[in-house]
């Protein structure tokens, strides 16, 4: 169990590592003032391109990595028909009422 969540959890830090790349690369006047116009726009997308593959590889990692098991507790409340003895659960009679 744990070494599943740390690979989720290591594709969750992987995510939020390359988020400074991607507006790096979008600052595209920035990047050609100090390597020049063909070099700065090579950068800028070069950056792009590997940021983008590194978003989308971690984002199919915390896609397909087991993740903890997240549950909402739910209380057991329930409408018994003392007549035959059957128990409804509140849940079910809520999701069963026409509108």
């Amino acid at each position: 169990m744990i070494a599943m969540s740390i690979y989720f959890l290591v594709c969750i830090a992987g995510m939020i590592v390359t988020i400074p790349f991607h507006f790096l690369s979008l600052e595209h006047v920035k990047l050609q003032e100090k390597y020049g116009r063909e070099r700065g726009i090579r950068i800028g997308e070069t950056i792009g391109m590997v940021q983008g593959w590194l978003f989308y590889i971690f984002w199919m990692g915390i896609w397909l990595s087991p993740q903890p098991r997240f549950m909402l507790p739910r209380p057991n409340l329930s409408v018994t028909i003392p007549i035959i003895n059957f128990t409804i659960p509140i849940l079910h009679v809520a999701a069963s009422s026409p509108s």
